[in-house]
């Protein structure tokens, strides 16, 4: 019995073995105007956040009895996301995995964080902007992104990429907006490429521009999150010894924020599930504190206190207090406020 064996036509790949990459410069190009667009928006972006945050800030200084008005803030907020069909659970470490898994982030986000962001320091929430301008950007950056049909440099034949381009454009907005809101492009590039887990080493010099791009911006119009200058010590083992153990101490700390904003919110939902109930209890439970207490000064966003303290060190509680109430104030209301 006799076999025959047909050769492979001409063209045609091996099983199993993947055709090779083709570099497109065309995607290159798109690349490059995607981030130069992004820098542009996203600074912009910053720097809207940043008038509008100070802006009801002032009003709320004006006006502090507006805190009791804090559980009805928060209700209006869960009413508007469900109003644009937005997950009342949608936290920033919600935000930041639906970044890595590459999930699409809906374009009503931008507009929702950054009401929401308002109204909660209209009210005397203790919120600061860095989580906003994470969510707004990144949904910014997803919506802008389409115009440009953006696909990966190295194209392959019958590759899907949507997951790793929406991982992509969404953490060129992030970073954007990091690197105007801080004044800070390299640092704000490095953030965000370890957010992600060093997984968009690739797009870094696209990041790289809109970074540059959004810090022109912001650095331009002098709005942003603007830090006090401190003076820099001359190098010294004992200074280097000193700088290892704030990281350490700095890493714990901030481990333990996020811990316990997280505990927070599974024993909430574990009580009772439902967003509107712990909204209302939560905003009262914190204009009550600041009330009895007088700790006026610990609403907000934080900026002011932490210019203080640059300006003239001492040990004190006053952190712990802004740690209580923020972590109240994103722990028992979901993120939402």
């Amino acid at each position: 019995m006799s076999t025959t064996t047909q050769a492979p036509q001409a063209g045609s790949t091996r099983q199993g073995v993947e055709p090779p990459a083709r570099f497109d410069w065309m995607q290159v190009v798109r690349h490059t105007l995607f981030a130069c667009l992004c820098g542009v928006v996203c600074g912009f972006a910053s720097i809207v956040l940043c008038l509008f945050v100070g802006a009801v800030r002032h009003l709320f200084e004006r006006a502090p009895w507006l805190i009791w008005l804090l559980p009805v803030m928060g209700v209006v907020q869960l009413l508007m996301y469900r109003w644009w069909k937005l997950p009342l659970n949608l936290t920033t470490d919600a935000i930041i995995e639906k970044m890595r898994a590459g999930d699409h982030l809906s374009a009503l986000l931008a507009p929702g964080i950054l009401f929401s962001t308002g109204m909660t320091i209209l009210a005397g929430g203790s919120v600061g902007k860095e989580a906003g301008a994470l969510q707004i950007v990144a949904s910014l950056g997803t919506t802008i992104a389409k115009p440009f049909r953006l696909h990966n440099i190295l194209r392959r034949e019958n590759h899907d990429d949507t997951y790793e381009i929406n991982r992509y454009i969404a953490s060129n907005g992030m970073a954007a907006a990091f690197s105007a809101l801080f004044f800070a492009p390299l640092g704000s590039c490095m953030l965000v490429l370890e957010l992600m887990r060093f997984t968009q080493l690739q797009y870094v010099t696209s990041i790289l521009i809109a970074c540059f791009i959004a810090f022109l911006l912001s650095d331009h119009f002098g709005i942003g999150e603007v830090i006090n200058a401190v003076p820099v010590p001359s190098t010294s083992w004992r200074i280097i010894g000193v700088c290892i153990v704030i990281g350490i101490a700095a890493a714990v700390a901030g481990s333990a924020f996020a811990i316990a904003i997280r505990l927070l919110q599974a024993l909430t939902m574990r009580i009772r599930r439902n967003y509107y109930v712990w909204v209302i209890v939560s905003g009262l439970m914190l204009a009550a504190l600041v009330t009895v207490f007088g700790w006026w000064r610990f609403t907000g966003s934080g900026g002011e206190m932490l210019n203080d303290v640059l300006n003239m060190p001492d040990l004190s509680a006053d952190f712990a207090i802004k740690m209580l109430l923020t972590v109240l104030c994103l722990g028992m209301e979901c993120g939402i406020f």
